[in-house]
């Protein structure tokens, strides 16, 4: 029995969807604590005269990665959003336990969602899932790299206002997502070991989810004939996420009574051009 204390996850950008580049230099998050690796094998049963048989179709691997946010992650997970023209990145991830040896490494590992997490009294969380055009078994993997804890990046390491108001956030969360949409035609020759995965990459306009608990009321917002947009900008360590042009989902707020804090929940979306990252 094995404990998940040799745990790696490690990824390169790929140039060409589904193609580990030529002399990769893998790198890995600062400090992971969540994740999972998930491989449909697309089965199918069939029943007939004589009994049930098993039909196999596309392979269907799916990633995810989560964990608490360094100054030094970033950069990585900047390059996990799209280019100007929603035109998604890729990459080569190998994943399992070392102690084990055992695992996997996933091609075309596309990002679907990333988000981004904050909360008074915590360290900032981060998580984003993939999608993967296919997956081979892995024997031998690196040993898991050791954290520079000092770097994780903290509550008060960020600034977050609401159309350049202090509402006295106390929590966020910022969700990117991008449809996509892999598949397999019967045209192209399939080498071996790849027959069954998936080649063609197709995607859809992102979307933007912005939610929030607030301190204090945002009441110029509310039910108003024409809602105005809103623009939020989240700042963490040196980089800036501005999300403009952003709709009011949703307000909540209890009423109750009693002594604890007056908090509003708010839930905003966005168009796929609405982020911007300086």
């Amino acid at each position: 029995m094995k404990t998940q204390i040799g745990d790696v996850f490690l990824l390169v950008n790929e140039h060409v969807y589904g193609e580990e580049p030529n002399d990769p230099e893998y790198v890995a998050f600062n400090f992971v604590n969540g994740g999972s690796v998930e491989i449909s094998e697309g089965l199918k049963t069939e029943k007939g005269i004589g009994g049930v048989i098993a039909v196999h179709g596309l392979i269907e691997p799916s990633l995810s990665v989560e964990g608490l946010l360094s100054s030094s992650d970033l950069v990585l997970l900047n390059e996990h959003f799209p280019a100007t023209d929603f035109a998604p990145k890729s990459f080569t991830v190998k994943a399992g336990n070392s102690d084990l040896g055992f695992g996997v490494k996933a091609y075309g590992c596309i990002p679907t969602e990333i988000s981004l997490e904050g909360k008074v009294g915590e360290a900032v969380k981060f998580s984003v899932k993939y999608e993967a055009m296919f997956v081979e078994a892995l024997s031998t993997l690196p040993s898991p790299q050791t954290p520079n804890r000092a770097g994780i990046l903290m509550w008060h390491n960020g600034i977050v206002s609401i159309n350049t108001n202090n509402y006295q956030v106390s929590e966020f969360k910022l969700t990117y997502k991008q449809p996509i949409h892999l598949t397999a035609d019967i045209s192209t020759s399939k080498p071996a070991g790849r027959k069954r995965g998936r080649h063609i990459v197709a995607w859809g306009y992102p979307e933007v989810e912005f939610t929030a608990k607030i301190y204090l009321p945002m009441p110029t917002v509310i039910a108003q004939d024409t809602p105005p947009t809103i623009t939020v900008t989240v700042t963490i360590g040196n980089v800036t996420y501005t999300l403009s042009g952003l709709w009011l989902e949703k307000t909540s707020y209890p009423v109750k009574g009693g002594d604890d804090i007056w908090v509003m929940d708010i839930s905003l979306k966005g168009s796929e051009n609405c982020l911007t990252i300086s």
